[in-house]
């Protein structure tokens, strides 16, 4: 029903609303988003898309292995100030910089027992709304897949540039245009479906691409709320749990000088968190760990 972007606008609006109630005051709820219902509940996967095709590109993805058990969250607490410090240096995005570590973890992860050498793959979701204007509330992404390949000889840098290549080239105007298309060509398609049935090819047709990622990063970046609400919050974290066919989920989520890097796991051991720790250990990005 919706991505990020329209979580926080709820959540957002929950949060001054029960704020409201607890303290006898309107004020949280003066700077609250007011969007109208017909902007909010707006397609706009329609209103971009044009006709367009691109092909997909299957290739023998790595998925990480392991005993499955129950969800298990990890979150690091890192400095704003130093991650935007490190993706400077690099010249390249908070997200690019974040993408690459990630990569370089599960690169190493690839190297010990029992794991593949196949072509590693990081799904990245673009927010459709810094670049297609909408106020729409509903779901508003695609994703754009970062391939790495396991037998490149790959240093931070350089998979910190090959990343922010990668995202510049994916959010061309025209080829999210194109890929707008295809979302609104199926959703047309499903809407003189049964729900039951319209929902399952969705599903099906998505699978795929599911099962050819190793894992998803989210970075919804710096929560700015208003004064008098971020005032009363003392912590914000995110968690989106792993697609069925993934071991692993990553998202990130800032408030003040805080930002918090949570992996949500289905497998008991927990490998890419041991390699994410080595890798702010090389680095030398102190952080707080909370599982």
């Amino acid at each position: 029903m919706a991505d990020g972007t329209g979580g926080l606008a709820f959540l957002q609006t929950l949060a001054a609303q029960y704020l409201s109630l607890v303290k006898a005051t309107d004020r949280y709820l003066v700077d609250c988003p007011k969007i109208s219902i017909s902007e909010q509940i707006e397609d706009a996967y329609q209103r971009y898309a044009v006709v367009g095709s691109q092909k997909p590109n299957f290739i023998p993805t790595f998925h990480i292995a392991g005993i499955r058990g129950p969800e298990q969250i990890t979150t690091y607490g890192l400095s704003v100030a130093t991650i935007k410090d490190w993706a400077r240096r690099n010249g390249v995005s908070v997200t690019a910089f974040l993408t690459a570590v990630l990569a370089m973890a599960v690169l190493q992860l690839q190297r010990t027992p029992k794991q593949t050498a196949k072509t590693l793959r990081i799904a990245v979701p673009i927010d459709l709304r810094k670049r297609l204007p909408t106020q729409t509330l509903k779901n508003f992404t695609l994703n754009t897949s970062v391939a790495f390949d396991y037998a490149h000889v790959w240093t931070l840098a350089s998979a910190c540039q090959y990343v922010s290549k990668h995202l510049q080239a994916a959010t061309e105007p025209k080829v999210l245009a194109q890929r707008c298309g295809a979302v609104a060509r199926l959703k047309h398609l499903g809407q003189w479906l049964p729900n039951a049935v319209s929902r399952w090819l969705v599903q099906q047709s998505l699978r795929s691409s599911w099962l050819n990622h190793t894992l998803t990063f989210s970075n919804l970046g710096q929560v700015a709320w208003p004064k008098p609400l971020m005032t009363e919050v003392e912590d914000l974290q995110m968690a989106f749990s792993p697609k069925p066919e993934s071991a692993y989920s990553c998202s990130a989520i800032s408030v003040g000088d805080q930002l918090h890097l949570t992996l949500v796991r289905t497998i008991l051991r927990p490998v890419l968190e041991e390699q994410i720790t080595k890798q702010f250990d090389q680095l030398g990005i102190s952080y707080d760990v909370l599982t």
